[in-house]
């Protein structure tokens, strides 16, 4: 994600960079014209009406050219920002909807059931085991869910989550226990110092 916003970032500056050039040509060539005019203002033996309305032509030529640099800097910046902020902010609101699900009324399993992982599933809820510390759930009561959270507009599983359903509905769903000691711990603190120094 950091990486999509820096190239964004990146983007925008260059664009940035391009439209100021131009605006700068433009307004060149206009103070130009301007200065043109002047000239030909004191020199009372010009046709001073036609060359005037020739000049406001190319004025109104620029001024519909920068009309139309304001519109591309709005469609090739300012409007891909506003979008992606959108995006970015509908993301978040579905993401703290999410934490917060098991806090809504009607929720079939206690809050206290579920733990938070958010991807590639959102919880894995311990059904019952809360009732189980507290002596009124048997072991035998106690299921772990693979629980995902869509909202109305995104029903849909995606491929991963798929591939999860499928590995729990056909029971490839295991329990193990790591087990280490302080020499592999500090292997591992070896390790990690040798791949970063």
């Amino acid at each position: 994600m950091n990486i999509t916003i820096i190239t964004l970032l990146l983007i925008i500056i260059v664009l940035l960079i391009y439209y100021i050039k131009k605006l700068e040509t433009i307004s060149v060539i206009e103070r130009r014209h301007r200065q043109e005019i002047n000239a030909l203002k004191k020199d009372p033996y010009k046709d001073m009406n036609a060359l005037r309305a020739e000049k406001n032509k190319e004025i109104q030529a620029l001024e519909e050219k920068l009309k139309n640099l304001q519109n591309e800097y709005y469609k090739g910046i300012k409007l891909p920002i506003k979008q992606a902020l959108t995006s970015s902010r509908n993301a978040f609101k579905r993401e703290i909807g999410e934490i917060f699900c098991p806090f809504h009324e009607g929720f079939p399993y206690h809050s206290k059931d579920c733990t938070f992982i958010g991807n590639p599933i959102d919880y894995i809820i311990f059904n019952n085991l809360d009732g189980y510390r507290d002596g009124e759930k048997n072991i035998e009561d106690i299921e772990i869910i693979f629980f995902e959270v869509k909202t109305i507009h995104s029903a849909h599983l995606s491929k991963v989550q798929k591939a999860i359903k499928y590995a729990v509905e056909n029971k490839k769903v295991k329990f193990k226990t790591y087990q280490y000691d302080e020499a592999t711990v500090n292997k591992g603190k070896t390790i990690l110092i040798e791949k970063y120094n």
